[in-house]
């Protein structure tokens, strides 16, 4: 996975407010993907594209709810790039955030831009994800800190029994 998101160096390129350089990799939107589109064609000649997802951030909660200012536009152009490239795994990711404010939205805004392989939900209950891929938003669903929150995540999934929510003195622990 290329972890295109959450304000990390690729999202910096990405996002309009943040890059305000005067070359080639800011301004107009095709600038500002060329970074993430070269990172990408770099890999490629190595790794089989299919192989390879990408995490995107588009809309995220970073002290309230932050979204890129022109993310309509930008995931046109972006995720054409992306399916040119020949990327088939697309990870919307707005961690630490109600996925039905966030990536949800996303996701059901790029349905149709996006045919490939769908993944997010870090926030979203069994029972919410299990509706989310029935209803063909999701292909895949993530859990990251919910399974760092439950080292047996897979039997209470199973027992139908209760998860523990994750909290911030949880990073890094091993278990």
């Amino acid at each position: 996975e290329v972890h295109m998101g959450h304000g990390y160096l690729v999202d910096q390129f990405l996002d309009k407010n943040v890059n305000d350089r005067k070359d080639k990799y800011g301004g107009s939107i095709e600038n500002r993907i060329r970074f993430s589109v070269e990172l990408l064609q770099s890999l490629t000649k190595k790794i089989n594209a299919e192989k390879i997802m990408v995490r995107i951030s588009p809309s995220r909660m970073m002290g309230g709810l932050y979204e890129w200012p022109d993310k309509e536009e930008m995931l046109k152009v972006l995720l054409k790039e992306f399916d040119k490239i020949g990327l088939r795994q697309l990870d919307v990711s707005c961690a630490n955030s109600n996925y039905f404010e966030t990536s949800g939205k996303i996701i059901r805004s790029i349905k149709s831009l996006w045919p490939h392989t769908l993944i997010g939900g870090a926030s979203l209950t069994v029972e919410e994800a299990e509706n989310e891929v029935e209803s063909n938003y999701l292909d895949m669903v993530t859990w990251g800190r919910a399974i760092l929150a439950n080292p047996d995540f897979v039997k209470l999934i199973e027992k139908n029994l209760p998860l523990k929510k994750f909290d911030n003195t949880m990073r890094g622990r091993l278990f």
